[in-house]
């Protein structure tokens, strides 16, 4: 109590009739302070709390809101061939947490969705029209509906996201958003502001065009004159060829001559040159003359049955090919040999005959 009276009369500027407590109680204790009584004290401080009951229910509705209703959001439907990994059960994550942040629904969790699904056998990937995902949202029991999209094209991901209202089976709005040669970090960013604008109805302003950025390559190819593709398209120039302002990042560069070719990636970096040299391996299709002591041997190459000697074998791959003869009552012979691109390469194969010895044995005996 003494702590109480010191404190009352140094903000009193010591007038004992006439103290005021700041800032919520706004009560005047009258009389002297040093004849406060315990009684007195307790009616104060009931006071007090009464009032400060009294502010918070009267501003509860300015700090909160019953939820009211159900909104289900739906896993990103996906198509094409990204360049990485994406981690989609993350995204629509931050898509649930848009609508908790932005909405008034309830947002049923990703399990319930998920056991409702497995229950109702609902495959989300043969949804494509309107009314399928109508359909899908009064299986859930959901007075709203949040589908999406995903589609990765050339270098760019298309981002579509839509909001259904249930009970009319109407689109009640929809964003769609690009990013180009973007990583994940970008494409998380436009998920987000497309399920902003989704929940509030405000359209953010669109981010100016990036401006182009460009390297150089210097591609060389043995053996020389070599057709030149970056990423799909072919340029003017054949090996060895200096080209100016390649776009910059991965490039996929493939290089032709005649039946020849090969394919590598390079990173094309700001405003520097990047050197290519490729050795284009030898490609194309030859021909084997097969003959055979005795004739009428079946003949099979790598395998491969092709026909019985004496036969030109036609349009075989260039390179090393085991040659195979057989023929009843001969043992069977087995050579390698090269073929080499346009030419026609003669094999003579000289087969031994099988002599019986006993009823298991064979001998072989040149013919």
């Amino acid at each position: 109590m003494g702590r109480v009276i010191e404190w009352a009369k140094v903000h009193a500027g010591g007038r004992k009739d006439n103290i005021q407590v700041y800032p919520y109680l706004f009560l005047t204790l009258k009389n002297r302070v040093d004849k406060i009584t315990p009684l007195y004290f307790m009616k104060t401080l009931f006071q007090g709390l009464f009032i400060l009951l009294c502010l918070i229910f009267l501003s509860a509705p300015v700090y909160a809101q019953e939820r009211t209703g159900d909104m289900a959001v739906l896993d990103i439907q996906f198509s094409g061939k990204a360049p990485t990994v994406l981690n989609l059960g993350f995204l629509a994550r931050k898509i649930r947490e848009a609508a908790v942040k932005y909405t008034y629904y309830r947002v049923m969790t990703e399990e319930n969705i998920f056991a409702i699904i497995e229950d109702k056998k609902i495959d989300l990937s043969k949804c494509k029209e309107a009314e399928c995902v109508v359909e899908y949202g009064r299986m859930l029991q959901a007075d709203k509906l949040v589908s999406s999209t995903l589609t990765y094209s050339g270098d760019t991901y298309f981002f579509i996201i839509e909001l259904y209202d249930i009970r009319t089976a109407a689109i009640e709005r929809s964003v769609s958003k690009q990013c180009k040669g973007c990583e994940f970090a970008g494409l998380l960013e436009m998920v987000n502001k497309a399920a902003r604008e989704l929940f509030t109805g405000e359209v953010t302003e669109a981010e100016p065009l990036r401006k182009q950025e460009y390297g150089s390559l210097h591609i060389e190819s043995t053996p020389p004159g070599a057709l030149i593709y970056i990423d799909g398209k072919q340029i003017a120039e054949m090996t060895p060829a200096d080209i100016a302002n390649v776009p910059v990042g991965k490039r996929k560069i493939v290089l032709e001559r005649g039946e020849y070719s090969e394919e590598r990636e390079v990173l094309v970096r700001l405003n520097e040159q990047t050197d290519l040299k490729v050795s284009i391996k030898e490609r194309g299709k030859g021909n084997l003359a097969v003959e055979s002591t005795p004739e009428g041997a079946t003949i099979f190459i790598d395998g491969k049955e092709m026909g019985k000697t004496p036969m030109i074998v036609k349009n075989i791959e260039v390179g090393t090919h085991a040659i195979t003869l057989k023929k009843s009552g001969y043992v069977d012979a087995t050579e390698t040999r090269p073929v080499i691109r346009g030419s026609i390469e003669k094999v003579m194969i000289l087969m031994g005959k099988k002599v019986a010895i006993g009823c298991t044995d064979y001998q072989i005996v040149s013919t």
